[in-house]
């Protein structure tokens, strides 16, 4: 980003594996195919930041320390979009923050 960004956005970013359950969520001793898996920024900050991208915003993002698995994710997923992830710490030897989310068609 050469220029100053229109947004500072400070807090949790964070990896999101998200997998939609081919039939719906589960009852108690049930058992679900995934239909379909996904890994994408998570966090309060790291979904402002996908949003405020959509609208034309640019920004820059800080907040949690990423970790090995998270951030290849990240940089790739915001490669083309207006945030500027240079002030994240990678962690070295952390996977970093991840989180599971599911969800029905």
């Amino acid at each position: 980003m050469d220029r100053q960004p229109d947004v500072y956005l400070f807090g949790q970013v964070l990896g999101a594996h998200s997998f939609l359950l081919k039939d719906g969520f589960l009852k108690p001793d049930e058992y679900a195919e995934i239909q379909a898996q996904h890994f994408l920024p998570g966090g309060e900050t790291g979904t402002a930041a996908t949003v405020l991208d959509s609208l034309g915003v640019s920004m820059r993002m800080d907040g949690t320390w990423i970790g090995t698995e998270v951030a290849p994710m990240l940089q790739a997923f915001y490669r083309d979009k207006q945030v500027d992830l240079s002030p994240l710490h990678i962690w070295e030897d952390d996977p970093g923050v991840m989180e599971i989310v599911s969800h029905r068609n």
